[in-house]
């Protein structure tokens, strides 16, 4: 059949978009983290259940959205299981969502050769293979499976782009105009999800006037414009300006005889206020207190400073981004945790064949804009705007131009761009076929069989080679580190203790759990990070009842700058150091506060309170009080007489084999991230160290043991067998040692082999290699 009708070819779309819509569900759901992600996971679904404040800038729409779930969802027990499980929903439904949009497009291109063979098939073919590339794209595929706002973001962006095509469509006809009154609001409400979704605005905007020259030429579309892009600036312009033309507009509206464009730009305007209204929720919960207060947005002025991310730097990001923090190179090139192709060559296909979709997705680009110029111009400039455009806009260092490197991937920041792409690469599978078809039909042949083979060629790449790899590298099934770590790191303390922690992946966690499952809730878990700030220590003074010696004048910070234009933040009192009695101001100018926090803490507490460090905190908070620290675990305990952070070995043998729990860490088939694999490292280095003490004080065989037991429960870490022949071969145990390292490289070599993409098992095989003479093994 060369034709297909006009209902048939609509139930084919319908089938085409639930079909991929159906494939991303079950992948993503089978991959699911089944518990508490390590990152930002944690504090999210810790808000959500809580109905707190999560860090700047907010994402109260997210939140939200998770207490719903929290809420409604009756599939998981597990309350964090319940939030990863919105990701795994929304992020299929914005693969959809793309099947729809790739197929309207496409429809377009062929018109009304669109309902003949091949070019029907083509058209489905591509739509799925882009859905399909989108779907296994390894950076949303790893959002897609946590309690994360991308795969959100991912569908709101969907959507705003799905409701301009709409308008395209119908624009001049009665009624087209609601569907960008409902683009706008819709663009407000995702703020609150996340700010990445205002990226399309921009793109969709100059489409809008690109595409109407009535609108083109109507001064007050442009203000309108002005209005809705102000956001991306700051939200006090977006308020101002606001206000400023919802007035007009209301005066307008009694004042002139064509009352139609000034109803359209009073309506779209209110409807961004209602939008952005959302945000209401920052300031109103944290008026409660809630369990976790980001930033105490209360006020107008924290409120603001609140939604311009103030604490991560007062320089505004546009302003930073001609202060280059990297090189070119560096930045769009293959430089590690940063470079755009250092992702992009991951994303749709194994390195090796990074071409093939790449050569595909600019084929894509060019013939959307050769047979759709306005559309795709609009995808286009989507592409654009989200990979180069982020790449300039968010200027990541690369430790080479004075500032650190990032502590960690930015791939996520791409996640709209390997999106979009995703698209294009559908495109570009319908291009070429089409073009081959047409290029035989000109010389005689029919061509319609060898239309497919771009389709086949890249369904095959992705069925049978990225999908397999991802689902290895990023399936979370079995993955219990991040809840388990929060547990171990909790159990270790005494009732009523206060402990401080490091950053977000020894804190998050322990908040989700305290907050959802109430373990040990008694426990005052302090983020140094965080103490760096004056709200959040007035926050613990006031709330948390921690013993702070400080007035809230000797805290709160007044802001300034100096003669160089630098940021001054000074308390309006000093106060009197206690222990070298000097006047000072707690301030990051002038002080470590973090550690002077610390210090006046434990001071003042006057041992009312056990006081514990985590074992990741940095030297300069364990130089506070390091004569005093007695390490029980995980944890080091503050005392009053000197341990020099030597183990109580009873309390930590008991803690690491009667209390800890270790789940899957000895599983030869259960994947970990790299994250999980950094955080469970500590167990066995905790059994090392141990065992380093026990066997410095004259008890070999208790630290053979301590090394055996480590070795069984962790078997994938190097440094267990190298301690073990070390001591074996000190104390003349020679025959123990043979085939010891042996085992050790079989099973790393097995993970290597099954896990390739994880640099932490080859940088544990190095050193194992190395040992048993293998040197080119190592090399390699």
């Amino acid at each position: 059949m060369d034709t297909i009708d006009r209902d048939n070819r609509d139930w084919i779309a319908i089938f085409a978009t639930a079909a991929v819509f159906v494939n991303a569900f079950i992948t993503y759901l089978l991959t699911m983290t089944p518990s508490i992600p390590f990152w930002d996971c944690g504090e999210f679904i810790a808000c959500s259940y809580t109905l707190g404040v999560a860090h700047p800038p907010g994402t109260p729409l997210f939140l939200l959205l998770g207490r719903v779930f929290i809420l409604i969802n009756p599939f998981f027990e597990d309350i964090a299981a319940r939030m990863n499980f919105i990701s795994v929903l929304v992020s299929a439904a914005a693969v959809a969502l793309s099947c729809l949009i790739i197929i309207k497009l496409l429809k377009y291109w062929f018109k009304e050769k669109s309902s003949r063979f091949p070019y029907n098939a083509l058209i489905y073919l591509g739509a799925i293979t882009g859905a399909l590339a989108f779907t296994y794209s390894s950076t949303f595929w790893f959002s897609a499976i946590e309690a994360e706002v991308y795969g959100t973001a991912m569908l709101l962006m969907q959507l705003l782009v799905y409701l301009t095509l709409l308008w395209y469509e119908r624009r001049g006809k009665e009624g087209s105009w609601r569907y960008l009154l409902l683009v706008f609001y819709i663009a407000f409400l995702s703020i609150a999800v996340h700010m990445t979704v205002f990226l399309v605005m921009p793109a969709i905007i100059l489409f809008i006037l690109y595409s109407d020259r009535n609108l083109l030429r109507d001064w007050r579309f442009w203000a309108l414009a002005v209005v809705i892009l102000s956001p991306a600036i700051s939200f006090r312009p977006f308020l101002a300006a606001s206000i400023a033309l919802a007035i007009i507009s209301i005066i307008a509206l009694y004042t002139v005889s064509d009352k139609r464009i000034w109803r359209f730009v009073l309506t779209g305007t209110l409807l961004a206020i209602l939008g952005f209204s959302v945000h209401l929720y920052i300031p109103l919960r944290s008026m409660d207190d809630p369990y976790i207060d980001m930033n105490d947005p209360e006020t107008y002025e924290s409120f603001s400073y609140f939604m311009e991310r103030k604490q991560y730097g007062d320089e505004s990001m546009i302003t930073r981004m001609f202060d280059r923090r990297g090189s070119w190179e560096n930045q769009f090139g293959n430089f590690h945790n940063l470079g755009f192709w250092f992702y992009f060559k991951d994303q749709f296909s194994k390195p090796n064949i990074v071409l093939i979709p790449f050569i595909l997705g600019l084929l894509g680009l060019a013939e959307a804009v050769r047979r759709d110029t306005k559309r795709g111009l609009l995808l286009g400039l989507l592409v654009l705007l989200c990979t180069v455009g982020l790449v300039l806009y968010m200027n990541f260092s690369d430790g080479l131009h004075g500032e650190r490197m990032e502590v960690r991937d930015r791939d996520y920041f791409f996640t709209p761009g390997f999106m979009f792409f995703a698209m294009l690469i559908g495109l570009g599978v319908s291009a070429l076929g089409a073009f081959l078809y047409e290029l035989l039909a000109k010389r005689g042949g029919t061509g319609k069989i060898l239309s497919m083979v771009p389709a086949a060629i890249m369904l095959v790449i992705l069925i049978f080679q990225t999908a397999p790899a991802h689902w290895t590298h990023l399936d979370r099934t079995g993955v219990y580190v991040p809840g388990e770590y929060a547990y171990n790191i909790l159990n270790s303390c005494e009732e009523n203790a206060i402990l401080f922690t490091n950053g977000d992946n020894d804190t998050y966690p322990l908040w989700c759990l305290q907050a959802i499952d109430s373990v040990r809730a008694d426990i005052n878990v302090m983020n140094l990070s965080l103490l760096n700030t004056d709200w959040y220590i007035l926050q613990h003074k006031h709330q948390h009842d921690v013993p702070i010696p400080l007035d809230d004048d000797q805290i709160e910070w007044e802001f300034g700058k100096d003669r160089y234009g630098n940021l001054l933040m000074t308390p309006k009192k000093p106060y009197i150091d206690p222990i070298t009695k000097q006047k000072k101001y707690l301030s990051p100018n002038q002080v470590n506060v973090k550690a002077e926090m610390v210090k006046m803490i434990i001071i003042n507490n006057n041992w009312k309170r056990p006081i514990y460090l985590a074992a990741t905190v940095s030297d300069d908070i364990k130089d506070v009080a390091r004569r005093y620290l007695h390490r029980k675990g995980m944890v080091y305990k503050v005392t009053s007489e000197e341990h020099n952070g030597k183990f109580d070995v009873a309390a930590t043998d008991s803690l690491l084999n009667n209390v800890y729990k270790y789940t899957n860490l000895d599983e030869p088939d259960v994947g970990f991230f790299n994250t999980e694999l950094s955080m469970s490292i500590t167990y066995p280095e905790t059994y090392i160290a141990l065992a380093d003490q026990v066997y410095a004080e004259g008890d070999t065989t208790k630290a053979i043991d301590l090394l055996l037991t480590a070795k069984e429960k962790f078997p994938y870490y190097f440094r267990t067998p190298l301690k073990l022949k070390e001591i074996y071969l000190k104390t003349g145990r020679v025959e123990q040692v043979e085939g010891l390292l042996a085992e050790a490289i079989d099973r790393l070599e097995y993970k290597v082999e099954k896990y390739p993409e994880e640099k932490f098992w080859w940088m544990f095989l190095g050193p194992l290699y190395m040992e048993n003479n293998q040197t080119e093994d190592a090399i390699w």
